[in-house]
């Protein structure tokens, strides 16, 4: 049940971000180490092994844009990433948290 995921315990609060990344498959692994090291983001699979699904879990909406768009994307080895999900509160959409 996603409710009762530790992801989800305090979604009163919360804005995730689901976001499609496409990688050099050389760099996969790097790559994954990379992602996994910044706060409030996890990793998945997908089928294709240079694509990789990213997960963004921040406080506001501002904090996964800039985690999205400054820290993700400036990965070596991460050649592109695409929102392609979005849950938001209301308290991460005002962007207190």
């Amino acid at each position: 049940d996603l409710a009762s995921a530790p992801l989800h315990k305090a979604r009163d609060r919360m804005a995730l971000l689901g976001v499609l990344a496409r990688v050099d498959v050389t760099a996969r692994a790097p790559v994954i180490e990379c992602l996994e090291q910044i706060p409030g983001v996890s990793t998945f699979g997908v089928e294709d092994e240079s694509r990789l699904g990213i997960l963004v879990e921040r406080s506001s909406v501002e904090d996964a844009h800039e985690v999205l768009t400054i820290q993700i994307a400036g990965i070596q080895g991460l050649l592109g990433a695409w929102p392609i999900f979005s849950d938001v509160d209301s308290a991460a959409l005002a962007g207190s948290g």
